[in-house]
């Protein structure tokens, strides 16, 4: 007897369709989520390169000799070079302007692309060329500043060039948002030109690298060994971290999420495999009686097992190839590459493993129990669904079900709430099974024909029921978990970053300027955010020991920092008190930074501003929340500390895109301001969190889809030993309606009470996730204790119904004829 052929003949019976769907659902759902986040990390590294213009950066202070630099090169990589520095720049007689000039090698930038427009603050569009030699580009509020336009010639240092073009944004423009100066973008050749760079100019230059990783990591090596201290090296490591934050979020959820449906494959599973094994109880007898040996019957289940699992292995792939290619076309427009991304084997690997761990812990017992089995227990009929549900049966189920989620996740305290949960649906299911179904539902009056029906039947089923409450509660519980965690952390996203979130930052605001810029704001409709006022500091002491170090916390620091009476929104205090002692100068410091510089609370801390020496004492520690898009600083400092003198303010706004024209109006009315246009990083971000929301629900589709298996599982199981009853009850004058009735009641009350399980473990569950994965409170939800049960009721009751119909229409003398 051959396995494929014992397969085609078993195929008919419908429990290897269960099997099947459930192993292949398991697989699909982990190796689709593990081959989706896996091939996004690749594509995520090969986008990160664009906020860095190439793969590596080594920046100096001065420029580096291409003779020595181009020799070191591996043959397979690719080089570009920029030079920034602060110059003025003339147009006609009263034109000027100082500007952050930035002149550019033919090759940049090697990774992203050039933003320019039309007309200034016009449409984005990226440019896949820069500045001819000769010719510069210029920032959109050097036009009405310069009084200039396109074709018009500036005088950069000794050169005359044309302006061509308008540069909006450069992918490794992403410094600090407080280099103010208004950009011109310029060939690397027209530096000797103007004259402007000396020998002791204060100039960033960078050497831009993009290549194959490997050459990359042995040309970083030449280069440090020979320039040593001269070069710091930056890596694709950096990336913007709004972005971060929300695919690392949803790359938990995406794990969870494939661990939810993992556990209800895994119910499923076993429900599907104790039916199998109970209909094939017969045939071992019979087998055993032809003198079958016990090794003989275990190679045969084995061999219908092999083609049972790889059955579902290959189809488990292939679902994860859709599922992945799915998800990928969700985030089309969000994540695009230059270059295909290959597919990863580790997601395979994660599939094959999760099917030898659901075949180990939820079909193998039922098989191996197969083998033993006595003929005469077979023959006397001693065997129900749940009782041979034996000790071992189950704590293989659970164990395979807590090493797959510690597996998925790496989290012990999310693996223990789960434990929890799952343990406390167990306990009180069979709790519920021997009270309420045995003695309680007895206990009822029996006011109807139709109640006493469904009470006998539930009585009748009690050890059954109880299994079903318990599969069916276990179901509820993960798909009310799932829920819950996914809606909470959509919201999270969507408030991060609201739709009105200031999108344009102002700097170089002069006090004297304050009033005036918030008005023309109102006048025109635009409301700002708080103004801060701004002002630049060297940290050079730290409790009367001073700074003189190049590297570590010994080195002196240079900072923005910022005055207030108040604690700014977006930031929260991590330790100590905020200011209140006005005899004392005050300081509060950012956690991470303080951290990074050795401060401690209550230090004292000596900070050089302009020509003015303060020491401030540190009182505070704080926590500030950088996705925000509002001004934030590392250090804010008492405002009666801060010395008299020039210092400029910030502000913000929310200017939408109908309303950029406006910025021309604002650079000639504020001629001296500077306006970083942020709109297009907050699109990004929000894009993100608009379409990982919807591979997020695409996943819930898998969930429901196991969810149901576990449900049509559970009401299959006692389908023939209820066939063979409503038969007898027919026989003695029951009516079909009658026994129809007694069904829904009967699965309505199974529904209720797995419902109220399922919402109890479900809170309890989240509650333990909410303080571990996501790092925030939960509250209970009132509502679900009454929508959940009476949900659960009507579903279960409708799927008993469509599940037993035919036991409820069967004609007695068929019914009868299969016993």
């Amino acid at each position: 007897m051959s396995s494929l052929w014992w397969f085609a003949r078993e195929w008919r019976a419908g429990e290897l369709h269960v099997l099947i769907a459930s192993l292949a659902l398991a697989v699909a759902m982990v190796s689709g989520i593990s081959l989706f986040t896996d091939r996004l990390t690749l594509r995520l590294v090969g986008e990160s390169t664009q906020f860095l213009a190439a793969d590596t950066v080594f920046d100096a202070r001065e420029v580096l000799d291409q003779d020595e630099w181009s020799p070191k090169l591996s043959d397979d990589l690719e080089a570009a070079q920029t030079l920034t520095f602060a110059t003025m720049v003339q147009a006609g007689e009263d034109g000027f302007a100082l500007v952050s000039a930035k002149a550019v090698s033919r090759q940049y930038p090697l990774r992203g692309s050039l933003k320019t427009s039309q007309t200034p603050f016009g449409d984005l569009i990226a440019a896949d060329t820069v500045p001819e030699v000769g010719e510069v580009w210029l920032a959109p509020r050097l036009f009405p500043l310069l009084g200039v336009a396109l074709g018009d010639s500036i005088t950069l240092g000794k050169a005359s060039l044309t302006v061509g073009g308008i540069i909006r944004s450069e992918p490794d423009a992403g410094g600090s948002m407080f280099d103010s100066a208004p950009r011109v973008l310029m060939r690397f050749e027209d530096i000797a030109l103007t004259g402007v760079v000396q020998a002791a100019s204060r100039v960033s230059y960078r050497l831009l690298l993009a290549g194959p990783e490997d050459a990359l990591k042995d040309t970083r090596e030449r280069l440090e060994t020979y320039y040593q201290e001269r070069v710091r090296v930056r890596s694709i490591d950096e990336s913007q971290p709004s972005v971060a934050q929300a695919l690392d979020r949803a790359e938990r959820f995406l794990l969870l999420a494939g661990s939810v449906g993992v556990l209800l494959s895994g119910v499923a599973m076993l429900m599907a495999a104790r039916r199998f094994g109970e209909r094939h109880f017969a045939y071992v007898a019979v087998l055993k009686t032809l003198g079958a040996t016990r090794l003989k019957i275990l190679s045969l289940y084995i061999g219908l097992l092999s083609v049972v699992s790889a059955c579902a292995l290959a189809i488990g792939f292939a679902l994860a190839l859709g599922l992945e290619l799915t998800a990928s076309y969700i985030l089309k427009d969000l994540i695009t590459s230059s270059t295909d991304v290959a597919y990863p084997l580790r997601p395979f690997g994660v599939g094959l493993i999760t099917l030898v761990v659901c075949i180990t812990s939820f079909i193998g017992p039922s098989f191996l129990r197969l083998a033993s089995a006595s003929p005469l227990r077979v023959l006397r009929q001693e065997l129900t669904l749940f009782a041979g549900l034996a000790p071992t049966d189950v704590g293989l189920a659970v164990g395979g079900l807590l090493f797959l989620t510690q597996f998925y996740t790496g989290n012990w305290i999310l693996t223990g709430s789960l434990l929890a949960a799952l343990s406390m649906i167990i306990v009180i299911g069979l709790l519920v099974a021997s009270l309420v179904f045995k003695r309680l539902v007895g206990a009822l009056p029996s006011g109807s024909a139709i109640w006493r029906l469904a009470s006998a039947s539930i009585q009748r089923h009690a050890r059954a029921n109880g299994f079903n409450v318990v599969m069916f509660g276990s179901a509820i519980m993960l798909m009310v978990l799932l829920g819950l965690v996914r809606t909470s952390l959509i919201e999270q996203w969507q408030n991060q970053l609201p739709e009105d979130a200031p999108n344009h930052f102002v700097v170089n605001l002069q006090d004297a300027e304050v009033l005036a810029f918030e008005q023309f704001l109102q006048d025109r409709g635009v409301a700002t955010q708080a103004s801060y006022p701004m002002s630049r500091a060297r940290l050079i002491g730290v409790n009367e020991r001073a700074l003189t170090g190049s590297e570590g916390p010994e080195r002196q620091r240079e900072t923005n920092f910022s005055w207030t009476d108040a604690l700014p929104e977006a930031n929260t205090l991590l330790a100590g008190e905020w200011f209140r002692d006005d005899e004392l100068a005050e300081v509060s410091v950012e956690g991470e930074y303080a951290q990074r510089s050795g401060i401690k609370l209550g230090d004292t801390l000596r900070y050089r501003i302009g020509s003015d020496e303060i020491d401030l004492v540190v009182t505070s520690f704080r926590e500030v929340d950088w996705q925000s898009m509002r001004p934030n600083f590392f250090v804010l400092v008492e405002p009666s500390a801060v010395p008299p003198g020039a210092s400029t303010y910030l502000s913000s706004f929310y200017l939408p895109a109908s309303k950029k024209v406006m910025l021309n109006d604002l650079i000639k009315a504020f001629p001296t301001l500077t306006v970083l246009e942020i709109d297009v990083i907050i699109k990004q971000v929000q894009d993100i969190v608009a379409s990982v929301s919807k591979a997020v629900e695409a996943v819930l589709v898998l969930i429901v889809v196991a969810g149901l298996l576990v449900l049509i599982m559970g009401v299959t199981g006692t389908l023939s030993e209820r066939t063979h009853e409503n038969a007898v009850l027919k026989v003695f004058g029951a009516k079909a309606s009658g026994l129809a009735a007694s069904v829904w009641f009967e699965f309505a009350a199974i529904g209720y009470i797995a419902g109220l399980l399922g919402v109890a473990a479900a809170e309890i569950a989240t509650w333990g996730i909410y303080h571990t994965m996501f790092e925030g409170s939960y509250s209970g939800l009132w509502w679900l204790w009454l929508a959940v049960p009476l949900s659960s009721a009507a579903i279960m009751s409708w799927v008993g119904w469509l599940s037993c119909r035919r036991s409820v229409r069967v004609e007695p003398i068929h019914a009868l004829r299969l016993t």
